[in-house]
């Protein structure tokens, strides 16, 4: 008798815990993948990608450059975060379409680069984001560097 309890407390204890992991393992199913930004690959994603024209009067610093000072507006307007996606505010945030790239710009007044290098960059960069899901999905045939 006591051998069946041992059994059937067994039995209950697995059925639990298959129905826990389930659960758990159906919401994670169920929610988009989050991208992940890392800073070192968007510098050599733009570098690879950028047209020569541009590749061959900017450097990875510039580059870099341009990119950390577009991560320094989006957290400055609570929409990048270095921590998770939970630190990143759901408040709606309208933006001017000239803010950013304005802002950027004013940022990267000491350096050498000019107006139109610098949108290079960024729409190139922005072929980055789609790369990885970071905003809407790469389409076939997009070519980011034009």
């Amino acid at each position: 008798m006591i051998a069946l309890f041992w059994l059937l407390s067994a039995l209950v204890s697995f059925v639990i815990a298959a129905v826990a992991v389930g659960s758990v393992t159906g919401v994670q199913a169920q929610r988009p993948m989050r991208a992940v930004y890392v800073v070192e690959d968007a510098v050599t994603y733009v570098a690879d990608h950028l047209p020569e024209s541009v590749s061959a009067q900017v450097s990875y610093d510039d580059v870099r450059a341009v990119i950390d000072a577009q991560i320094a507006y989006l957290g400055r307007r609570g929409l990048a975060s270095g921590r998770t996606f939970d630190t990143v505010d759901d408040d709606l945030v309208v933006v001017d379409e000239d803010e950013p790239l304005a802002w950027v710009l004013g940022e990267l007044d000491d350096r050498e680069l000019t107006d139109a290098q610098v949108v290079t960059i960024l729409r190139t960069e922005a072929g980055y984001q789609r790369s990885i899901g970071a905003v809407g999905s790469a389409l076939a045939g997009d070519d980011p560097a034009t």
